[in-house]
């Protein structure tokens, strides 16, 4: 197998492998709170059981957890970690009598749906208005015949009955609702789908989600082509290598993305497509031709299309990431021009138009910074590409093309919830 198509299978192995390592061994994960002023502060959580998360957060900003801070559901708003559990601060009535506590947030919508695990059983919340109601589901004794049963008493289901009254389609589903997590889940996005077109809800419970977005951008590209020439007589390579240069290409693309987050919220997928115009001057060397060297230009455009993975490294307003990524390219219109009014020895230009409908296939290495407004961001990127092309005939192959790059853009979500 040849080697050079094994580089991104080692390496996209390598990161997986060090990741899955380091989030086995530590006790702190990544994550972040939200403040009373509405600002997320990004660091460490401690892993800890979800019967003791609903009463505090021990937050650290150094990954070996020193320092730790340890917050209430009064400190905070609320913390998540970024392999997904998320928490917020939600007072609530038990047994006659109110309580602050972190409450797991399951579904974000019209209604929101929390639960509460204890010692004892879960408990479920909605949320609608403002207005909290406790999904009760408590025990009664009935005598039947004079034996005496205990009984669930379902009073969940009047409540649900009620807070989603305005849903008629779903009610009979309601009357037969069951209190664990995958029923009042698919309940109250079903609830939100009735009655809401204006944004989607948000499961936070799913291990992935997508994003679209399009990203218009603008950006310089300096690319290296480096081939051998042949020999016009023989048509066969001469064995002399040579570099054409195109040293400063302004590049404007517009790409759309759509990614999917898994529930780390780190890795990704993306893809993209990207067109551009490339335009190379530089030295032929010719053996059989009387002048051993002509001045050339070579001329393509290209289409390129990128399948890849993207890691984030934190998930607050500013987002370093780095992808990794595979490049297809397709050549159209490529030419060759060569004798031009530069080399003086030059007799009459000669225009050769080279094999068409050629194809490129590289690694892309990508690493940038995106910087949220709310749904939106801008964006800034270095990328370095290498190709390894199809250019074998006519005048010249071209085994390697090396791109280095920095582009600007704006990030445009297309998602209805980010």
């Amino acid at each position: 197998m040849n080697s050079f198509r094994l580089i991104p299978t080692i390496i996209f192995y390598l990161i997986l492998t060090v990741s899955g390592v380091t989030y086995a061994q530590d006790s702190y994960q990544p994550g972040y709170i939200i403040l009373h002023s509405q600002d997320t502060l990004s660091g460490y959580l401690k892993v800890m059981d979800k019967k003791k998360s609903n009463t505090r957060c021990e937050f650290s900003l150094n990954k070996d957890g020193q320092d730790t801070k340890m917050y209430q559901p009064t400190d905070i708003l609320g913390y998540r970690f970024e392999a997904g559990d998320f928490f917020i601060s939600k007072v609530v009535t038990l047994n006659d009598s109110t309580h602050n506590y972190f409450l797991e947030y399951l579904v974000k919508g019209y209604a929101n749906l929390y639960t509460l695990r204890t010692e004892g059983t879960d408990l479920y919340f909605i949320e609608k208005e403002d207005e909290i109601y406790n999904l009760v589901n408590s025990e009664k004794e009935v005598t039947i015949d004079g034996e005496t049963y205990t009984r669930e008493a379902k009073e969940y289901r009047g409540v649900l009955m009620y807070a989603f009254s305005d849903a008629s389609d779903i009610s009979s589903e309601l009357k037969n609702a069951k209190l664990y997590d995958k029923s009042m889940i698919r309940l109250t996005k079903k609830y939100h789908n009735a009655v809401c077109d204006e944004y989607a809800c948000i499961d936070y419970t799913k291990s992935f989600k997508w994003q679209s977005s399009i990203e218009p951008s603008i950006g310089v590209m300096r690319t290296s082509l480096r081939y051998k020439s042949y020999d016009g007589a023989s048509g066969q390579p001469s064995g002399n290598t040579s570099w054409l240069t195109d040293p400063f290409a302004m590049i404007y693309s517009v790409k759309f993305k759509s990614q999917a987050l898994f529930k780390s919220n780190r890795w990704g997928f993306i893809s993209g497509v990207s067109y551009f115009s490339q335009e190379f001057t530089g030295d032929y060397i010719d053996p059989s031709s009387i002048f051993f060297k002509k001045k050339v230009r070579y001329a393509y455009d290209i289409i390129q299309t990128q399948l890849g993975v993207d890691y984030l490294f934190s998930s607050g307003k500013w987002r370093p990431y780095a992808a990794l990524g595979v490049n297809f390219n397709i050549i159209l219109n490529p030419s060759v021009i060569m004798g031009n009014e530069l080399d003086e020895n030059a007799k009459t230009p000669t225009t050769f138009n080279i094999d068409s409908n050629k194809t490129q296939v590289g690694i892309g290495f990508k690493g940038g910074m995106r910087y949220f407004l709310k749904r939106n961001y801008l964006f800034t990127e270095v990328n370095f590409d290498i190709s390894r092309t199809g250019h074998t005939g006519s005048f010249f192959n071209t085994p390697f093309i090396f791109q280095p790059g920095v582009f600007f853009g704006y990030g445009i979500s297309l998602s209805k919830e980010s």
